[in-house]
């Protein structure tokens, strides 16, 4: 329910944790083996 969200921090969580995604995929990205990095 919302407070759970709420007192969990969940999606303080989530933007936090994208960010961390998007420079693991970006430093991925530079890999030659690698073709395409998608974050959704």
């Amino acid at each position: 329910n919302l407070r759970l969200f709420e007192s969990e921090r969940i999606v303080e969580q989530v933007a936090e944790k994208s960010k961390t995604a998007a420079k693991f995929l970006h430093d991925l990205k530079q890999l030659p083996h690698v073709g395409d990095v998608r974050q959704l």
